[in-house]
């Protein structure tokens, strides 16, 4: 309910910062995802039964993509998670002026 107090611009402030963690973390995932599983052989006798080898595979292939995409965008996320902090105490602080406070106190 209180997004009807704001104006229809504020509802979408977060909009941009989202969609520069999203958009990046889902390339490099769907990437490293694809890559590994064609890279990447689970030996017969270490998994026997083939269902289970396949299961394995596509949950380790997804566990170290998701690793990996996590580690590209973490930084990203961090600067939005600054700004809707900042933008919640009634501040709205320049994308700059976000990286010179995480520099100056990391």
């Amino acid at each position: 309910r209180a997004q009807w107090s704001q104006p229809p611009r504020a509802w979408f402030r977060g909009y941009v910062p989202t969609l520069m963690r999203d958009v990046p973390f889902s390339a490099i995932y769907w990437v490293t995802y694809e890559q590994s599983k064609q890279r990447v052989k689970l030996p017969a006798d270490w998994v026997p039964n083939p269902g289970l080898r396949t299961w394995a595979h596509g949950f380790c292939c997804g566990a170290f993509a998701g690793m990996v995409a996590a580690l590209a965008t973490t930084p990203t996320d961090v600067i939005k998670t600054v700004r809707q902090h900042h933008v919640e105490a009634g501040m709205s602080p320049s994308y700059r002026e976000i990286f010179r406070y995480l520099v100056q106190s990391p």
